[in-house]
């Protein structure tokens, strides 16, 4: 999972104009979550930050020592509340550990960082086969930034031309453009992505192709330094992009429905770009990420090309129940608005449609426990993940345009999870006891045959080895995992399966 992200890298009261979509919800017959008390999520977490807070391999003996001593108080604790709850299993309070955890995490982030409430330019840099190479990334910070306080993210995304600076001083922290009560109740990171890759040796750089491993593995590096320095909400990460920026926000928004909760495209067709050109990939966004596409009434879908683009996403939008919206503004009325728009970017950014934007972002929250999920790639070496499912083998190539899809559906009243695939060969599934029982048997059905039918003992060391594994996602408990093959054609007889679960 760590290494997933470290690659990729997630609407009431709209004015203007906007469509509303509602946010996306839990299932309804959702097992209720009564929770443990507030003493003990505070003393769990804190003993749990305390054993975090030791080494992962002591060399001395007082640092073996100070661990088993943090590992004993624990996991005292832990007996301690199990007990008190007798047959109850403290591990399906999904919404305890959920909070136990970002407690957790919250207390490794910044108490006061500086540069509050201005655009800082950042760095940051991995060593790739030995070779330093780096990014540049804005990022701002609101002024009354508190680290015990969880805020929603824009992801902000610039055109060619510009960096990622330019295009949050110009679009968003701009006072005569948009009001500061919108920005300051964000924070925000805006990648610089331009030719190359920045770093002292200039011979270990690289140059960035437009939505290849590299273009992805900059976006994510910016993302996973923000989020490790600040206190993000990950359930209230958002895109945002202009132009080039838009398409690259589509691009992450669609693959990566696992991290957003919303996207919003400027002056941009969200499915022009690379290997993501088939408005089809939108149907990952079923209740997951929502997108409002921003465009002018002589922008990019004014021409016949354009308008046969939105015919497309309109009718992949209708056919799947998309939260996918378009919004057309008034053309600017002369060229120098026109100039006064562009700035540094290279095509308009409609700073107008701002304020929206981000009324629109507030009001969508992800959803880690839809019941419904669909996910198509054209790459299952990049892309290979929806919410709570993740396919492990599987033939999807941009070489050859080949495509690989999963489409599940879980019904917690029966417990049984459904799934419909092509051209996957085997998968997981990532339990809690909010998506289906597990005090039951689980059934699993695959292309209408019955391949599992078992139960899922929760794991106390699955639930925090998952922990750490999506340390930047604390948000996200799981207990439990299911390894699923997928029966071939031609296999007559069903019947269950051997996995192995983790």
């Amino acid at each position: 999972m760590k290494s997933m992200i470290s690659l990729a890298i997630a609407l009431a009261f709209l004015t203007g104009g906007l469509l509303v979509t509602p946010a996306l919800a839990q299932g309804e017959d959702a097992k209720k979550d009564p929770g443990l008390k507030d003493a003990e999520i505070k003393k769990l977490g804190k003993l749990l930050a305390d054993l975090r807070a030791q080494p992962k391999f002591p060399r001395t003996s007082r640092e073996v020592k100070k661990k088993e001593k943090a590992q004993n108080a624990f996991s005292t604790e832990i007996e301690k509340v199990r007990k008190s709850y007798g047959e109850s299993d403290i591990l399906s309070y999904v919404d305890s550990w959920s909070q136990i955890f970002q407690d957790v995490a919250a207390g490794k982030k910044a108490k006061n960082p500086a540069g509050k409430g201005r655009v800082k330019k950042e760095s940051v840099s991995r060593k790739v086969s030995g070779r330093e190479r780096g990014f540049e990334y804005g990022v701002y910070v609101p002024p009354s930034y508190n680290s015990k306080k969880r805020y929603p993210l824009i992801l902000a995304l610039h055109t060619k031309g510009s960096t990622g600076s330019d295009y949050l001083k110009e679009v968003w922290i701009n006072k005569k453009r948009c009001p500061k009560t919108v920005y300051d109740q964000f924070i925000f990171v805006a990648p610089t992505i331009g030719e190359r890759t920045i770093g002292k040796n200039k011979k270990y750089q690289k140059r960035i192709e437009a939505f290849s491993r590299l273009h992805l593995q900059g976006v994510a590096w910016c993302l996973v330094d923000v989020l490790q320095k600040y206190n993000i909400d990950t359930d209230r990460m958002y895109l945002d992009g202009a132009g080039f920026g838009g398409e690259t926000a589509a691009w992450l928004g669609t693959m990566q429905t696992k991290l957003f909760a919303g996207m919003a495209i400027r002056n941009a067709k969200p499915a022009a770009s690379g290997n993501f050109s088939k408005p089809e990939l939108l149907t990952n966004l079923k209740n997951q990420c929502a997108m409002l596409v921003i465009d002018r009434k002589d922008g990019v879908f004014a021409d016949a090309d354009g308008q046969a683009e939105l015919k497309r996403i309109e009718t992949v939008t209708q056919a799947d129940q998309l939260p996918i919206e378009v919004k057309v503004l008034d053309a600017l009325p002369d060229p120098k608005s026109k100039r006064l728009a562009l700035g540094k970017q290279k095509v308009d950014p409609i700073h107008d449609a701002t304020p929206d934007i981000a009324k629109f972002f507030l009001t969508n929250k992800r959803n880690p426990h839809a019941t419904e999920l669909a996910y198509l790639t054209y790459d299952n070496r990049l892309f290979r993940q929806a919410s709570w499912y993740i396919i492990d083998r599987a033939n999807a190539n941009p070489a050859d345009g080949s495509m690989a899809s999963v489409k599940a559906t879980l019904d917690r009243e029966n417990n049984v999870a459904t799934f419909q695939t092509h051209n996957v060969e085997s998968f997981r599934v990532y339990l809690n006891d909010v998506l289906l029982d597990l005090d039951k048997p689980i059934k699993v059905v695959v292309n209408g045959k019955d391949v599992i039918e078992k139960k899922v003992d929760r794991s106390l060391d699955f639930l925090l080895d998952y922990n750490v594994q999506n340390s930047i996602d604390p948000a996200l408990v799981m207990v439990g995992v299911l390894r699923v093959n997928v029966p071939s054609e031609d296999e007559k007889k069903d019947g269950d399966q051997k996995d192995k679960d983790e």
